[in-house]
């Protein structure tokens, strides 16, 4: 399953060379899929075993020169585990971790095979090249951000944000499209 969702989304299998403004994603086109399985059922608490472990792993920056995501499997009954995939920023947001767990899901249900399951329209590459285009466009600008009276974002209200502009409009279409909240839409 860990493999077809690498295969389904290419930020999954994407490491990075440089820094700063000569930041370069390099994409693979073979997922190395390394899960690690950590059996905790000797430990006398494997409970507090699998605190601590989820703790440090968590605690780990996970380094996307090497590959930008770590899965860990622990296991700390028979018929109990828990499943750890701690992934760049540089790969993935809010939005796109639904997307992910979505699909993984999916495919832990087909036996991981991912013969039904809809093709993936964009990859983020595809997401990076059209944020480029829109900004060198002339796209959102500072203004537009001064203070939420500007931006329609009431921070008492959970930072829910109206926009009165095109582009504000589309960017919240989008995100009702996705059921997401329109902050994530951008």
């Amino acid at each position: 399953a860990f493999a077809a969702l690498s295969d389904r989304h290419a930020a999954l299998r994407t490491t990075f060379t440089g820094r700063g403004h000569h930041l370069q994603q390099n994409i693979h086109s073979s997922a190395q899929c390394d899960v690690s399985y950590v059996d905790l059922r000797n430990q006398p608490d494997p409970v507090w075993a699998l605190q601590q472990a989820l703790d440090h792993d968590v605690r780990t920056p996970v380094d996307p020169t090497r590959w930008p995501v770590r899965t860990t499997v622990w296991r700390v009954a028979d018929r109990r585990s828990l499943l750890c995939i701690n992934m760049h920023h540089l790969v993935t947001d809010g939005w796109s971790c639904n997307v992910v767990f979505r699909d993984l899901l999916a495919l832990l249900e087909r036996g991981g095979e991912p013969n039904d399951l809809p093709r993936v329209i964009w990859q983020y590459a595809d997401f990076v090249r059209a944020q480029e285009m829109f900004l060198r466009a002339g796209g959102l600008r500072a203004e537009h951000f001064r203070n939420s009276a500007d931006t329609g974002c009431d921070q008492r209200d959970g930072g829910r944000c109206r926009f009165e502009d095109d582009v504000g409009q589309g960017f919240g279409a989008r995100g009702r499209d996705e059921q997401a909240p329109e902050f994530e839409g951008l």
